[in-house]
């Protein structure tokens, strides 16, 4: 992650692109309620069929995600804490094998020991969001491992 750019300077961009959504909202909310400015790891998704924001920091994981097709937004917390583990599939089409309405070949499935959705699916598209997925995913490993 580059220490001289912080997640809102990347995000406003992304919530630019999208005015008068719920995106805007949730991350509104999201932020508000998040008092540590600087995360540890974040992650973005940015499709035509799914935007995905995703931090860590010590108090745990935020996730905002917006369903464009759908007009849905959803906003996600869990303590490092409630998080027990997660599972990593990589293969052409997994997403679709998988039953999840987007596209891509690398999925992490977080699993939260608490809460109605037990956990985060996030879905990279491509190569390149692999990559820092699996870099996100590192620091999720060694947080988990300080609890």
């Amino acid at each position: 992650m580059d220490e001289t750019v912080s997640l809102r300077d990347i995000v406003k961009p992304i919530l630019g692109r999208y005015p008068k959504t719920s995106l805007i909202t949730r991350w509104e909310e999201a932020t508000a309620s998040d008092r540590d400015p600087k995360p540890l790891a974040f992650w973005i998704r940015e499709s035509d069929d799914l935007v995905n924001i995703v931090w860590l920091n010590r108090s745990g994981v935020w996730d905002i995600t917006w369903y464009p097709n759908k007009e849905m937004t959803t906003f996600n917390f869990a303590k490092v804490s409630a998080i027990v583990g997660f599972e990593v599939r990589e293969a052409a089409g997994v997403a679709e094998e998988l039953g999840l309405k987007v596209t891509g070949h690398y999925v992490v499935d977080v699993f939260a020991g608490s809460g109605r959705g037990g956990g985060f699916i996030w879905v990279a598209k491509d190569e390149k969001e692999a990559a820092e997925l699996r870099v996100f995913v590192g620091q999720l490993s060694k947080l988990l491992l300080e609890v």
